[in-house]
């Protein structure tokens, strides 16, 4: 078949297009152009680290095709390194199978590559998963762990059991099972602790980064600049902030975000606190479990890769491994040979949260 379109970069005004493409590649969403431009602004336009990069697939004036990736900065080892994560990868339906998706992905590695920017990680689709893996561009790291601090069972378990005898049986199991494996623990009490909600970070979270950063391999980096970006400006939402602070000095944090789909569902976006004062981050995780018991939630979800300390800090908060829930895979590729691919593709060294995605 003759390729009827070219790839180019971004130019001002693409953003009209790119918007009639998502509607086409996603029909069955109501997207509202005033609410949708908020957001592609704050992410491609604002984004603190740099501009974002985006490529587009043209078919005489009509863009049939786009990649975009952000940049971040993130900690690798005692390194700080520019990267980039995926995002909005999309061909428009009548233009699949001609190589768009992978002509796209070929001429945004080249340029990252040329423009320095050391890794490119995603977090794919199902759909797209597949095609990645196929490439030999990207390897997978490891799929987020999900785990869920249900309250309400019969709303959970209702999407997928539609027999309403059965649903009462499966969720009076399921609350035995939890209670008996996953009883909530009180958090320990913690000398001049205090958990307090807050608008935005201030200069001191600069200060708590450089203490925490060496608990952790690799990382986003998370200071006031990103931190007050990623949670404080971003439109459209409202994050939740509890900040963990001993005599003034800022110990912890922990961002929370509501959503209502079929049932209304929190999410721990991010969870940061010392990996040898566990009890900060139990206390911040209870501090969480009794806002979203005010909101009258029928789950909290957290997606991660962590360290152990958390996995086990969670259980005690009732939380339950699930799989059956659609996995978010992450998956990494390498665009600077002095960049060690061992060391990348060991998921002990990984720190990854919901909000490392672009998930909003």
């Amino acid at each position: 078949m003759e390729r009827r379109w070219s790839i180019r970069t971004y130019e001002k005004g693409d953003e009209k297009g790119i918007f009639k493409l998502i509607k086409a590649v996603y029909p069955e969403k109501k997207y509202d152009w005033e609410k949708w431009i908020r957001g592609w602004n704050w992410m491609y336009m604002n984004n603190p680290i740099g501009d974002s990069k985006i490529w587009v697939a043209d078919h005489n004036g009509k863009i049939v095709g786009s990649r975009s990736v952000f940049l971040v900065k993130i900690k690798i080892g005692n390194e700080t390194i520019m990267a980039s994560q995926n995002s909005g990868l999309m061909t428009h339906p009548n233009y699949r199978r001609q190589g768009i998706f992978s002509t796209l992905e070929k001429k945004s590695f080249d340029q990252l590559k040329g423009d320095g920017i050391g890794i490119t990680y995603s977090f794919p689709s199902s759909m797209s998963y597949p095609i990645y893996m196929k490439s030999g561009l990207f390897f997978n790291i490891h799929a987020l762990q999900t785990m869920i601090r249900p309250f309400n069972l019969e709303n959970i378990l209702k999407r997928r059991i539609k027999n309403k005898f059965l649903l009462k049986i499966y969720a009076v199991i399921g609350y035995l099972f939890i209670n008996m494996f996953y009883r909530t623990k009180k958090p320990p009490e913690v000398d001049d602790l205090t958990i307090s909600q807050i608008s935005s970070f201030d200069d001191r979270i600069n200060d708590f980064w450089k203490k925490i950063s060496n608990d952790y391999e690799i990382m986003v980096i998370r200071n006031k600049e990103y931190l007050n970006w990623r949670y404080v400006d971003v439109p459209n939402v409202e994050y939740t902030i509890y900040l963990a602070e001993e005599r003034g000095e800022i110990c912890g944090y922990i961002v929370l975000g509501c959503a209502e789909q079929d049932q209304l569902s929190g999410h721990i976006m991010d969870i940061i606190g010392p990996l040898n004062r566990p009890e900060i981050i139990h206390s911040l995780l209870s501090e969480a479990i009794k806002y979203f018991k005010e909101k009258k939630v029928d789950a909290i979800f957290c997606k991660m890769i962590a360290d152990k300390i958390f996995y086990k800090i969670f259980r005690k908060n009732g939380f339950v491994p699930t799989r059956f829930i659609t996995k978010s895979r992450f998956i990494v590729r390498i665009n600077s040979p002095e960049i060690s691919e061992a060391y990348l593709k060991n998921k002990e060294n990984w720190f990854i949260q919901l909000g490392d995605s672009d998930f909003i």
